[in-house]
């Protein structure tokens, strides 16, 4: 039995037959793997991972995955040497390079979420504890403000498609947060209770 270290996790529309996804379908939960630079997909109802892909670049060290809500694209952060924006194809493995971002070299940017209305690729400077934009195509990371209050450890982002909210958790501080898109402004919902 494989042990796997998940760094991010991700719905993904994809499957690996080449057959057309149903309007039903759910999306497939894909997760990173730290040590082995592995992609697992999780059974819903066991929580089982399997493997799908060997990521096919040395040294991989990806901080947040997001798929992209029209085209079904499998972005990633990968922070080995620089911090840069990748795609990923789930199936293969293959790693693309799009872009360094433009941030800051002493900031750690992490998580990836896009917005489900108009598709923005946010994620977190942790180092600066606020709330980014990053452009899909150049890497530029527009900054958005500020927390409003210092965060412990934030790791990854998802979105309430329903009511557009962003959410994160503290790891910590074992707390879920939610993030307001406009000002960055980021508020604590509750405590998880997982440090029991």
């Amino acid at each position: 039995m494989n042990i796997y270290r998940i760094i991010s996790l991700v719905a993904v529309m994809w499957v690996l037959a080449p057959t057309a996804i149903s309007a039903e379908a759910l999306p497939v939960l894909i997760g990173a793997e730290f040590i082995t630079d592995e992609l697992v997909e999780f059974d819903r109802a066991t929580g089982t991972a399997t493997f799908v892909s060997q990521l096919e670049r040395d040294n991989i060290n990806l901080l947040g995955m997001a798929s992209h809500p029209t085209s079904g694209i499998l972005f990633g952060l990968d922070r080995f040497i620089t911090q840069t924006l990748v795609t990923i194809n789930p199936v293969s493995g293959s790693v693309t390079t799009i872009a360094s971002l433009s941030s800051p070299a002493s900031s750690v940017i992490t998580g990836l979420a896009f917005s489900p209305n108009d598709q923005t690729l946010y994620s977190i400077d942790v180092t600066l504890d606020e709330l980014v934009s990053i452009n899909t195509v150049t890497g530029a990371v527009t900054y958005i403000g500020a927390f409003g209050q210092e965060f412990d450890l934030f790791r990854d982002l998802a979105f309430d498609e329903l009511t557009n909210t962003l959410y994160s958790v503290d790891l910590q501080r074992d707390e879920l947060v939610s993030i307001d898109i406009n000002s960055g402004a980021a508020s604590v919902i509750g405590t998880l209770g997982l440090d029991e």
